[in-house]
């Protein structure tokens, strides 16, 4: 049996992902229900879903689980999911926890239970991405180079005026840990180990993280240099050679598809991705894709090197 919990992205996200391969009937707690029928573009999906009475009920329930909520509320539940006999499968939305060395007990707590779990780290399955990928495992000159990413955009929760937890780095948001973090993957899957700079912006009126830049080094691997700013109106998403000046990736979003693809209208176009998340096959002796740790351990190396600045 396949469950999600998550009134928000795990209804706009991974319910239109789960119909798409096949997933039937999915569970989901009947208090989630008034939310469903509010967003139009997921009524034709109603017949794919079963309604359980509580979340309890789901969780005892599922043999596989999509857990799409805040990292506080992963870290915190995820002792009563482990007990579960029925469950052999986790699927956690990112962050994992609101700190990396939360997200590491997680991981432990999972590998003592005999089960297993990933997380939806979606760019690995973007074009850029496929990308980059054969250039970085090439014996060419390409190592002494250098590449700038830059991704700008405006989060909703500036725009918006929200005071919420995706805002604030202490509950698992911010720049780093709610954006940042898919970059942070992205890299440790691709060989990068060391942090070299990492500096995040701060207002003093505002708690919010708005804008981070890094600096990541891997053995035989380009540079690759990190500004992610949160916090601008003009929309953004740029990869350059800074060797040769050139633009090697250019989009107004990390998450375009590919030309010959295409989602349906009103549906998110990262459900597509997150059809490749809930597809993964783990080794049956793994309790979590190495690259799942690799990712945790680079993020801590980048928390510990971070500096809070006012301005740059």
């Amino acid at each position: 049996m396949f469950g999600i919990l998550g009134s928000g992205f795990g209804l706009y996200g991974y319910l239109p992902a789960a119909v798409a391969l096949g997933f039937s009937p999915i569970l989901f707690p009947a208090r989630y229900q008034n939310k469903f029928s509010s967003r139009d573009e997921l009524k034709k999906f109603n017949e794919s879903i079963s309604w359980v009475d509580t979340d309890q009920d789901l969780i005892e329930m599922a043999t596989t689980l999509v857990i799409s909520k805040r990292p506080i509320d992963q870290f915190k539940e995820l002792p009563n999911y482990l007990s579960q006999r029925r469950l052999k499968k986790i699927i956690f939305e990112k962050p994992l926890a609101i700190d990396p060395f939360s997200a590491l007990k997680m991981l432990d707590m999972v590998k003592a239970s005999g089960k297993q779990c990933t997380a939806g780290f979606t760019f690995r399955f973007t074009p850029w991405a496929a990308l980059l990928q054969p250039k970085l495992i090439s014996t060419l000159p390409i190592k002494k180079e250098v590449w700038l990413l830059q991704w700008h955009f405006m989060a909703h929760h500036f725009s918006a005026e929200l005071r919420n937890w995706k805002r604030d780095n202490a509950q698992g948001g911010g720049v780093i840990r709610f954006y940042g973090i898919h970059v942070i993957a992205l890299l440790a899957e691709f060989g990068y180990t060391e942090v070299v700079l990492s500096e995040v912006l701060n207002s003093p009126n505002d708690e919010a993280y708005s804008a981070w830049r890094a600096i990541f080094r891997g053995e035989e691997l380009p540079e690759f240099r990190i500004e992610v700013d949160s916090h601008v109106d003009k929309t953004s998403f740029i990869l350059r050679n800074l060797n040769t000046d050139a633009t090697m990736f250019e989009a107004n979003d990390p998450f375009n598809l590919p030309l010959n693809q295409t989602h349906e209208p009103g549906l998110d176009p990262r459900s597509m991705y997150l059809q490749e998340v809930l597809s993964e096959d783990i080794a049956n002796d793994q309790p979590w894709p190495k690259r799942l740790l690799d990712a945790t351990n680079l993020w801590a190396l980048v928390e510990r090197k971070t500096k809070i600045l006012s301005s740059y």
